[in-house]
């Protein structure tokens, strides 16, 4: 008589059901007036930068400066924005599903907690997306139309200013105004080109990139928060807090760092390792003053990003998974 003996059912992890967590956690999330509010008054902003870079003052050129500060500020809004976006959308995931009983259901279906966990994150890395896709698509748009306004308008302002000084001046040679007139095109193309190169489509593209990594790390502290947190207005100051303290590290590093006190030393270095640098993430500088931004430089931010960023998902999964439900 043989005995047999029952081998219990095992769980692998699955992708499929993380990439359908992911889908639904969208859909659900784009139903929100919310993210569209959020949305909308960042394409305002944006497309308002391109009127209000009229008032802008600087040493250079009126039409660089003006470039300058709509990249500056159509950055800007794009960090502020998406911020608020990964913030808010992270931080009533949990909750949500615990309020409307849903995590449940799903939990007692063969779903590892390290997929629930990924496939809502997923899901807020997909609005992200979408937001810094739009909101980055029309600041590009708004760069562009500018840039090409600008560079138009002075063209034609130095030509036109050289026409009219060799129209004053009769006494000229023929030879004199052509020698002129070769000269302020010239002028007129360099000045054009100057422009063109203020633009930095590629560099924004760039910083775009590092603002996107930057929006997955705050949406993956605020998830982190809710693993263990109760309550969704807790997560949401405890992030919010986190993501100011953040963009203060380096003010944080270099008073400790100045301190001869061994105590000071021990805080640079807990502050160095514990809190995410999220000012390393902000290329505005760059771009305001034109520089280059180096693809080197780009990949060491994204590094940087995606490591604390598995830090934190890491974080998450390890609470997560010890919470009771």
């Amino acid at each position: 008589m043989s005995t047999a003996f029952h081998q219990p059912d095992v769980v692998y992890f699955n992708l499929n059901r993380i990439w359908t967590m992911a889908l639904n956690t969208l859909i659900e999330m784009t139903r929100q007036k919310v993210f569209y509010f959020m949305i909308v008054f960042a394409l305002l902003m944006i497309g308002a930068a391109s009127f209000f870079s009229i008032f802008s003052f600087g040493e250079e050129s009126q039409y660089i400066t003006q470039l300058k500060f709509i990249k500056d500020t159509g950055l800007g809004a794009v960090s502020i924005f998406g911020a608020i976006i990964a913030i808010v959308a992270t931080a009533q995931l949990l909750p949500a599903e615990l309020e409307n009983r849903t995590i449940y259901t799903i939990l007692a279906k063969p779903v590892h907690r390290l997929e629930f966990l990924l496939g809502k994150f997923v899901g807020v890395a997909l609005l992200l997306a979408i937001s810094v896709t739009l909101m980055g698509s029309l600041f590009l748009g708004v760069v562009f139309i500018k840039d090409q306004h600008l560079s138009t308008t002075t063209y034609r302002e130095t030509v036109e200013a050289a026409e009219g000084a060799v129209a004053g001046s009769p006494e000229l040679k023929p030879e004199a105004k052509e020698k002129v007139l070769t000269a302020a095109h010239q002028r007129a193309e360099q000045a054009a080109e100057e422009i063109h190169k203020t633009a930095g489509y590629r560099d924004i593209v760039k910083a775009l990139s590092t603002t996107f990594v930057k929006l997955l790390l705050v949406a993956a502290i605020t998830l982190m928060l809710s693993s263990f947190a109760t309550s969704m207005v807790f997560t949401v100051v405890m992030s919010a807090m986190l993501y100011f303290a953040g963009h203060l590290v380096p003010v944080a590093q270099k008073f400790y760092a100045t301190s001869k006190a061994p105590m000071g030393k021990l805080m640079s270095g807990l502050v160095n390792w514990v809190m995410p640098n999220l000012a390393a993430f902000d290329v505005a500088d760059d771009l305001f003053a034109g520089d280059p931004l180096p693809w080197l430089k780009v990949l060491k931010i994204l590094s940087y990003g995606l490591f604390y960023l598995l830090v934190m998902l890491t974080l998450a999964h390890l609470i997560f998974r010890e919470r009771e439900i």
